[in-house]
């Protein structure tokens, strides 16, 4: 017998995570969709888990939000966003 408690992002009340344009230039916009006014919690890291940015957002229905990592180098960085019992991670990449 299998069990999965993995807990789907729509299940959670949070429908949609994108980010735009990616590849981009250290200007980004976040698109966040949320079925009920929920909490989330973004967090950018570099691939050796340092934090670059951190921030928390009330999310009712859809929203944009802009994201300015013009201050860092050109790499690949993660975009993590956590709320309502979820984990969303979507990659960046930044190209200066």
């Amino acid at each position: 017998m299998t069990v999965d408690n993995t807990v789907d992002v729509a299940e959670a009340g949070i429908s949609g995570l994108s980010i735009y344009p990616n590849p981009g230039n250290g200007h980004y916009q976040v698109s966040i969709t949320a079925r009920a006014e929920t909490t989330v919690f973004l967090q950018v890291v570099n691939l050796l888990g340092g934090k670059v940015y951190e921030q928390t957002l009330k999310v009712n229905g859809s929203m944009m939000h802009t994201l300015d990592l013009n201050m860092l180098p050109s790499g690949i960085y993660l975009l993590r966003m956590e709320g309502n019992g979820i984990s969303v991670t979507k990659k960046i990449i930044q190209n200066n």
